[in-house]
């Protein structure tokens, strides 16, 4: 329980702190940067409340400590995703760089929560999500709200 209120107190924080950096950005720029951190303080505020509403009726679980298993495959490894993001970021740009994050992470995800092997229809899948996940991007980003992307070193 108390896992969850410091998580949804530290979110809350982070996204007062962060939406008042934004005070300086032309408004078309902040548009889509406050929105996601409204998001983000209101998705805290809802952890917090979610937690003590559950905890007063006395349906909130215990929480079990940190293990390997959580800290390896819920930390470690997409944490090592991000960090290898910012480096395809850098090399390849925003677009190719955020399609191999999504395909990453569908992988994972498939694999790990529902224990699916990749075959060639998961593998087509994969791919088909991506795609559209990145074109959305593309068409919100660049189309609709005409934002600057990172460019990177190698293609740009």
């Amino acid at each position: 329980m108390i896992t969850n209120i410091v998580l949804g107190v530290i979110g809350l924080f982070f996204s007062i702190a962060a939406y008042t950096q934004l005070a300086g950005l032309p408004a078309q720029s902040a548009m889509f940067p406050r929105i996601t951190i409204v998001g983000m303080g209101i998705a805290s505020l809802l952890l917090i409340v979610d937690t003590l509403w559950k905890h007063s009726k006395g349906k909130f679980k215990s929480e079990s400590g940190l293990t390997k298993e959580i800290i390896l495959f819920q930390i470690v490894i997409p944490g090592a995703m991000l960090f290898a993001t910012y480096f395809l970021l850098r090399l390849f740009g925003f677009y190719i760089s955020s399609y191999l994050l999504v395909l990453a992470v569908y992988f994972y995800q498939t694999n790990r929560a529902k224990g699916v092997k990749l075959c060639q229809m998961q593998m087509l899948k994969g791919l088909g999500v991506a795609l559209v996940i990145t074109g959305a991007m593309y068409i919100i980003f660049t189309m609709l709200l005409s934002l600057p992307v990172p460019r990177g070193s190698i293609i740009g």
